[in-house]
C-alpha cells in the first residue's frame, strides 16, 4: 500500500498521498481492461477507477507537508 500511495503521489495525482490503511505486505492485483485498445494517456482516470475495485478511497485533507526551501543562490566563483 505504501508503494501504491507513492506511485499515486509521484506519477498520477502529483500531490502528497498518505497511506492510512495500516495494511502491510505485498499484494497482487490484475485490472481488467475495458477498452480493446489500452489508453495510457490519462493515468489519473485509470487510477481513480482502480480505487473502488480495490475497496480503497481517496479523501482530500489538509496537513503538514515537507517543503524544501532555498534561501540563497549564487553563481560559483571561477577557480
Amino acid at each position: 500500500m505504501t508503494q501504491l500511495a507513492r506511485f499515486a503521489s509521484d506519477f498520477v495525482l502529483r500531490a502528497p498521498v498518505l497511506d492510512r490503511t495500516e495494511l502491510n505486505g505485498a499484494f497482487d492485483y490484475k485490472q481488467n481492461q475495458l477498452d480493446a485498445e489500452p489508453n495510457y494517456s490519462d493515468n489519473t482516470d485509470s487510477f481513480l477507477r482502480l480505487m473502488p475495485e480495490l475497496g480503497l478511497k481517496l479523501e482530500r485533507s489538509r496537513g503538514p507537508v515537507e517543503v524544501f526551501v532555498i534561501d540563497d543562490a549564487a553563481k560559483p566563483s571561477p577557480n
